[in-house]
């Protein structure tokens, strides 16, 4: 398999991160403290999560990446592939033997895959299945000491379709169906030759742990440049596709003065509102229990396919109403309180979800102005994101082209799930979650 430049020279180096610790059964080579992030957050909860700081993390990284663009600074496109299911792969320094895995390696029985055996005792299913072909195939490919991370696109459920009169070859290992044009012969050819797809885009080094379970040991994540190294070692051999998802287009992107002059003049607004939380507050919410709920309500806004959800409110500019978010926030709350009242049998029980309840809606309307201060600001950070991640959909896709079930049956263009951006500051997560999030949310898959 050829493949063009895999990094731009700024990732040439080594870019090391911590991996995370999971449940503390992954140690770190220096036995670092835990509480590294073990996923990356979107943009704009920062501020949800953490409050003020959350916004100070938010500027610093919108700043990273106007840096870029005016050629101050340096960064690498990731695009966010949606595959599935995550797979590790390489040698446990543990043992010696080369193994397949899912993200069960970070919990404290990790299940480790030696054998094909070993995939249908250990797993059941389809993902029995599609780990049996992943052991099989990335061990024909599989070089060196190191862990890999990849997402597997395709096994044997590949499929040759005729869209817009055109033949394509296409697979949906998740929410988004990628199709491979035959007019875009080289990578048609090398897609249909292959018995195995999947996009590699972490490397750890390994290191033993002494202790009674053998299939526990350390990783810390590496330069990308492994990752590299991986997708090239699969060019002698026909059955596995291997690549990766950074883009070498970056360089050449550019973002117009009206939409920096957009995003500066929106960091100046939410540093405003911002000064007016109050310090009280703002020490208290982290570990606010309206904090958590607040969040969950907002994911649920983007099941509304209404258009009068807080996200597509956002995205056409219409104004936004604190005093009818917050009664819709309440009546959400209220309804949850009810779901976990009905499950309880004791009339004791259920009066003391009531009074959780409106102790909760107490605590909503004293802190009303706060809260209203957080998601002003919340909304405006949304702006932010969605003005670079229009920038950076500008970048064309790479692997071919993307659609996703429009619910009735039938498939609609759609965007690439979104991406990762790496800077100075670190990784940054850009993901349009009006399309993408809410295609998760509405996909049959996820629902039943």
């Amino acid at each position: 398999m050829k493949l063009k430049a895999f990094l731009n020279e700024e990732l040439q180096r080594e870019y090391e991160v911590d991996n995370f610790i999971g449940r503390g059964i992954l140690r770190e080579f220096n036995s670092k403290p835990s509480g590294t992030i073990t996923h990356l957050e979107h943009l704009e909860d920062y501020i949800l999560i953490h409050g003020k700081a959350g916004f100070d993390k938010f500027s610093n990284d919108v700043k990273a990446i106007l840096d870029f663009f005016q050629k101050k600074g340096k960064l690498t496109a990731s695009v966010k592939i949606d595959g599935a299911p995550a797979v590790f792969y390489g040698i446990n320094p543990n043992n010696g033997k080369f193994f397949v895995s899912t993200k069960t390696i970070e919990a404290k029985n990790p299940k480790l895959v030696y054998s094909v055996a070993d995939a249908k005792k250990l797993y059941d299913g389809e993902l029995s299945s599609k780990l049996a072909s992943a052991y099989t195939y990335l061990k024909k490919v599989y070089t060196g000491n190191k862990i890999y991370q990849c997402d597997l696109l395709f096994t044997d459920d590949k499929k040759t379709e005729t869209i817009d009169g055109e033949k394509h070859i296409t697979f949906m290992p998740n929410t988004i169906k990628y199709a491979i044009p035959e007019s875009s012969p080289a990578l048609y050819n090398e897609i249909k030759k292959a018995k195995m797809g999947a996009i590699v885009h972490t490397v750890y080094g390994a290191k033993k742990v002494n202790g009674e379970n053998e299939n526990v040991f350390a990783r810390k994540q590496l330069s990308a440049m492994g990752a590299k190294k991986s997708a090239k070692d699969a060019q002698s051999n026909s059955d596995v596709y291997l690549s990766h998802p950074f883009h070498d287009q970056i360089k050449s992107l550019e973002m117009n003065k009206d939409e920096m002059s957009k995003i500066v003049d929106l960091l100046k607004n939410i540093k405003k509102d911002i000064k007016g939380i109050t310090t009280p507050f703002d020490k208290d919410w982290p570990k606010n229990p309206v904090n958590a709920k607040l969040k969950v309500f907002i994911n649920s806004q983007l099941r509304d396919i209404s258009g009068e959800g807080l996200f597509d409110k956002v995205k056409i500019g219409a104004d936004f109403s604190f005093q009818k978010f917050l009664g819709e926030f309440m009546d959400y709350m209220g309804k949850d309180f009810q779901k976990q009242a009905d499950k309880l049998s004791s009339d004791a029980g259920k009066q003391k979800k009531a009074d959780q309840l409106e102790q909760f809606k107490e605590s909503l309307r004293g802190s009303a102005g706060d809260l209203k201060k957080i998601m002003v600001s919340f909304i405006k950070m949304v702006k932010v994101k969605n003005v670079l991640i229009d920038t950076f959909h500008r970048l064309s896709g790479i692997i071919g082209k993307t659609f996703v079930d429009d619910g009735k049956g039938q498939f609609k263009t759609t965007k690439d799930e979104g991406f990762v951006i790496i800077s100075s500051n670190g990784p940054i997560k850009l993901v349009d979650r009006l399309e993408f999030s809410r295609n998760n949310f509405l996909n049959p898959k996820f629902s039943k």
